[in-house]
């Protein structure tokens, strides 16, 4: 059985990417100084199982 996928919205300390890598395939939005741009959420976001 696949991974689930997540999109991650910002970053987050190192543990906690961890523990999620440990479970899910992910891809995480990595620019620290902006957040994530409403069209670019909703095209990150079609084919992943949670944000």
């Amino acid at each position: 059985m696949p991974k689930p996928t997540v999109y991650i919205t910002h970053k987050i300390p190192q543990a906690a990417l961890d523990i999620i890598a440990a479970h899910c395939d992910y891809t995480m939005w990595e620019d620290e100084a902006t957040p994530v741009p409403h069209d670019v959420l909703l095209r990150s976001i079609v084919d992943v199982d949670g944000v």
